[in-house]
């Protein structure tokens, strides 16, 4: 990197603040008064419960019970203070409904988005002035719920807490949207079709094979979308001519008009990418080879391969590979929590790259995240250690310290710059289909009492 000043002191205290900014009182309040219907108000009210599986996912406590203990043994600990039981904290996780949750994590996306500009795959920048969006589908099964948690005490079989669907924006960085479901059973097309219709006009969305079907294509281009999926090796192709043939790297790329599927019948443009001994085919509806090159298409589907990046972020950075609790609500808290805190530190990763006038994808999350997670979590305590200071002084006028200055919250640029790997990174194989030979779900959610009118 000729002329990197890898030196450069990077202020971690104005980064970790997003988080604080747009996770407000105001949003979290308008997100229950949104989706309340019969929910009441308790002592762990959804703003505090939104505080701790924050604090959680920033501070990877052992178990929710030391968390617990440590917000009661201290206001400065970083945990929202709640004078109650334990017992009514597992109890609310049980009762309130995921879907607050999610309205929250929604509302905080549109918050971010509306102020941060989109700092990620610059080199996609005018494709994605013409199309508005680049959005990436797929989905991940959850990592089976750990053996120490009583709910696996008796069974032989690993219960597994569930999926997510992710809609992942190129441009920004982060997700668009988050679905969790509790079974397995439900497909990621089932969550994808329900998604559809709530994306902007004229979006371009990627997708591995399991989109790439006549069918689903056809209700992308209904919903006033784009796609380009890899094509699956089922389906009619009925070839009209050929709009073009370019060379790409060792091997060559072929842009042809088709007629996709036997029934649906799509107009749809086929991209065939030959590489030595292998080839690769991608469909698109977007007709117009001038809007959309077949190159631009390649490389926009080798960037697919950030939604991979995401979710291991999720699971090992942000270690929602571990899961505090046996029920599907609790779960979902945990994984809603954990894209909050995701969007926040790649803004936060964004606004880095911007001032050090390097690209975001130069930075490593793993080490940057435990950072900003630790940062954050020493502003709380700071900014708690200030107002009690300043409650036990009453009538005495106190200037805050300027927090920026502290030198433990600053690190040089060269610590959290990622390191140049040769080859591909090899795949985690270890364990990873171990469970699938025997396994069970967590039980669905059970209904929350209605109060009384």
């Amino acid at each position: 990197m000729p002329g990197l000043d890898r030196d450069r002191q990077i202020d971690l205290v104005g980064t970790a603040e997003v988080l604080h900014k747009h996770l407000t009182g105001p949003l979290v309040s308008a997100a229950f008064e949104d989706l309340r219907g019969g929910e009441r108000e308790r002592v762990w009210t959804l703003q505090q419960m939104m505080a701790f599986w924050t604090a959680v996912i920033l501070r990877a406590p052992k178990s929710l019970s030391e968390a617990l203990r440590e917000a009661a043994g201290s206001r400065a600990s970083g945990y929202p203070p709640v004078e109650t039981s334990n017992q009514a904290f597992f109890q609310r996780c049980s009762n309130l409904r995921w879907d607050f949750f999610a309205h929250v994590f929604r509302a905080f996306v549109q918050s971010v988005s509306a102020e941060e500009p989109a700092r990620f795959a610059r080199h996609h920048q005018e494709v994605a002035a013409r199309f508005g969006n680049v959005l990436i589908f797929d989905g991940s099964n959850l990592e089976p719920v750990a053996r120490r948690l009583k709910i696996t005490w008796g069974h032989s079989a690993a219960p597994v807490p569930g999926s997510i669907f992710a809609c992942y924006d190129m441009m920004r960085g982060t997700l668009a949207d988050l679905r969790y479901s509790h079974t397995l059973k439900k497909g990621e097309l089932v969550s994808a079709r329900e998604l559809l219709d709530q994306l902007p006009t004229g979006s371009l969305v990627l997708g591995d094979r399991l989109y790439g079907t006549p069918k689903f294509l056809s209700e992308v281009q209904e919903s006033g979308l784009y796609g380009v999926f890899r094509r699956p090796r089922s389906g009619l192709v009925k070839v009209q001519e050929e709009l073009g043939r370019v060379d790409y790297g060792n091997g060559t790329i072929e842009d042809l008009a088709i007629i996709l599927g036997s029934r649906v019948q799509l107009p749809a443009r086929l991209i065939r990418l030959s590489l030595e001994q292998k080839t690769y085919e991608f469909a698109t509806n977007v007709l117009d080879p001038k809007r959309l090159s077949a190159t631009e298409i390649v490389d926009l589907y080798r960037g697919r391969w950030e939604v991979e990046r995401m979710f291991y972020d999720l699971k090992e950075v942000l270690n929602l590979n571990r899961f505090y609790c046996g029920n599907a609500n609790a779960v979902a808290m945990q994984v809603y929590a954990s894209a909050i805190v995701h969007t926040a530190m790649r803004v936060a990763q964004g606004r880095i790259a911007s001032d050090a006038a390097i690209e975001p994808e130069q930075i490593s999350e793993a080490k940057l995240f435990p950072l900003l997670g630790a940062t954050s979590a020493t502003l709380v305590t700071l900014e708690m250690g200030f107002l009690l200071t300043k409650q036990a002084n009453p009538g005495v006028r106190l200037r805050k310290p300027d927090w920026r200055a502290a030198c433990c919250l600053q690190v040089p640029l060269w610590r959290i710059l990622a390191d140049k790997t040769r080859g591909e990174r090899p795949r985690d194989t270890k364990n990873r289909f171990e469970w699938a030979k025997r396994w069970r779900e967590l039980p669905p959610p059970t209904a929350p009492p209605r109060s009384r009118p």
